[in-house]
């Protein structure tokens, strides 16, 4: 929940940013994308078959009688046509942004970079040198264009005069790239903070709905010398126990279980589905509360889990074999506690199912029979009000306790 809080801030702030100062940057950038396929393109690959006979070079002047397979070269006109396209294409003028020159120059004076390049600071040129040059460039490339047909070469090396292209030119997209990125810096963030933020959450929201404290385990889950030296499984979701049966202890008995049996008293009979559920489930949750109790116990030094536990921990630091032994018995436990945790969370939202459906039944004759149930004691709140109080905190509570869990599970 946290993160999707997160997600949908960021997803607001996102929408609100003006795209100009990114969109400017795009266009200083892009040229440096249209001519890579010029720069980098093999010319001497192409100009080779052309050459004289034997002398396995281009000559200045190439004879009239040199000639190559269509085949063989066109590959490479298709590749040129593809250089050629992509810079006709840039918006007018072509300028590339001075900061990329000035960090190339930068780069270019650290000794990594200078030794994988061999180009040295003082060989790129200045950011207007470097535009001028790129000017030069364009010129030629239109010039080029318009004294070379290379789309009927390629035509006519294919047979085929109807060959249509389809030429793909790369684009930045640099306002989505900022918006990944910037979620993948701030939740890159949250991750590695998360666990602490929140156990300090948990923390936090445990103080607020029990003041008083909650009821620690005597027994259960605490790690002793042999099984910490050695780097062994814990015992998972104690916390999330004593959570859980802390609110069924000094919450739910007392305050819903007592709004339970009256709307068991006073619901209508055509309502009899939410009156079996909540009947079902409130005596469910209460015999989990002492199983979870009885659970503790068994850890103890007479119970029968405290028994094996001691076993083993007279005997791993020196046997193996009892080591993985031990982490079954570990692993099995987790799943006796997680087996707990969940059924409990289960009857809760069962029970605020129910007390949510009657509060969307609205009548004012139950919220009667409500308030006069006990006609020594009228009641001031209305049901409307309990149910309210009652629903959210059996909703505070399965978050709590989920989050809890996935504390204990590292998720």
């Amino acid at each position: 929940e946290i993160r999707d809080l997160i997600a949908e801030r960021l997803s607001t702030y996102l929408n609100k940013l003006d795209p100009g100062p990114l969109q400017q940057l795009e266009a200083g950038v892009m040229p440096l994308y249209a001519l890579k396929p010029l720069v980098l393109f093999p010319f001497q690959r192409l100009l080779d078959p052309f050459a004289v006979p034997g002398t396995g070079n281009t000559p200045d002047q190439p004879s009239e009688g040199a000639s190559a397979n269509a085949w063989d070269v066109l590959p490479l006109l298709e590749k040129l046509y593809l250089a050629v396209y992509s810079i006709r294409k840039l918006p007018r003028p072509v300028q590339l942004h001075g900061d990329l020159i000035d960090s190339a120059r930068k780069q270019a004076e650290t000794p990594e970079v200078s030794a994988l390049t061999n180009v040295a600071a003082g060989d790129i040129p200045s950011p207007q040198e470097v535009n001028e040059l790129i000017g030069s460039l364009i010129e030629r490339v239109d010039s080029f264009a318009a004294r070379v047909p290379l789309a009927e070469l390629i035509r006519v090396c294919r047979a085929d005069p109807l060959y249509r292209f389809q030429a793909y030119i790369p684009k930045l997209h640099l306002v989505q790239f900022y918006g990944d990125q910037l979620r993948l810096r701030v939740f890159s963030a949250i991750d590695s903070e998360f666990p602490a933020v929140r156990r300090s959450l948990i923390d936090q929201l445990v103080a607020e709905l029990f003041p008083e404290g909650i009821e620690t385990f005597r027994h259960y889950g605490r790690s002793e010398g042999p099984e910490i030296r050695l780097g062994l499984p814990a015992f998972r979701y104690r916390y999330s126990l004593e959570i859980l049966l802390t609110y069924v202890r000094n919450k739910y008995i007392g305050e819903v279980q007592e709004l339970i049996r009256i709307m068991g008293r006073i619901l209508p009979a055509r309502e009899r589905d939410a009156q079996e559920r909540l009947m079902h489930n409130a005596g469910a949750i209460e015999d989990i509360a002492d199983r979870i109790q009885y659970f503790d116990r068994s850890f103890g030094s007479e119970g029968r889990d405290g028994e094996v536990l001691a076993g083993y921990r007279l005997t791993i630091e020196r046997d193996t074999g009892q080591q993985r032994a031990y982490q079954k018995f570990v692993a099995q436990k987790n799943l006796e506690a997680l087996d707990l945790l969940e059924r409990g969370l289960e009857c809760l939202r069962a029970i605020e199912e129910a007390l949510t459906d009657i509060r969307g039944m609205n009548s004012p004759n139950l919220d009667h029979q409500f308030r006069t149930f006990d006609t020594r004691k009228p009641r001031r709140q209305s049901l409307e009000e309990v149910l309210k109080r009652d629903t959210e905190e059996l909703r505070s509570m399965r978050v709590l306790i989920r989050e809890s869990i996935a504390m204990d599970e590292g998720v």
